[in-house]
């Protein structure tokens, strides 16, 4: 009968704090979307001809932004050949990002706020894209490229 209490207190208390813990973390605990992959950008025709502070971050022709995701943690990079790079964090649904550091010294720091829509297939967020210190702003709009969702797992 000793050896039966001593197994209760012993595994018992412990298994049973566990699952406890585990269904209130269920409550307050949650993991970031999942942004991580490539996105296509789409820019509003008359925003790209009002940016007047240097070239744009990525390629005119074929703009693509890639997130690198750990938990709420973002770093993009544009498909330019400086491969500018903005660090920033998820915060529910609003993706905050600014320029880890100009590649070249002519380049304006670039800061990016918007919104993602998982509601849509393939999912997308709409943006802007602020270079300082003119405070020019560019309208955009990302949708996720399928194969995005292939090699991170989502759907």
């Amino acid at each position: 009968m000793k050896a039966v209490l001593q197994y209760v207190v012993l595994v018992g208390i412990p298994v049973l704090i566990v699952v406890g813990l585990l269904q209130i973390g269920e409550h307050f605990l949650r993991a970031p979307a999942s942004v991580g992959g490539a996105w296509e950008l789409e820019l509003m025709p008359q925003s790209v001809n009002d940016l007047s502070c240097g070239d744009l971050p990525f390629q005119a022709d074929q703009p693509v932004l890639t997130i690198s995701q750990s938990g709420p943690q973002l770093r993009l990079s544009f498909n330019d050949e400086h491969h500018t790079t903005l660090a920033g964090q998820l915060k529910d649904l609003t993706i905050t990002a600014e320029v880890v550091a100009p590649s070249r010294p002519a380049e304006s720091p670039l800061a990016l706020r918007a919104t993602v829509d998982r509601q849509t297939e393939p999912n997308r967020f709409q943006g802007t894209l602020t270079a300082a210190p003119c405070g020019t702003t560019l309208s955009l709009t990302a949708t996720r490229r399928p194969e995005s969702d292939q090699l991170t797992g989502n759907h």
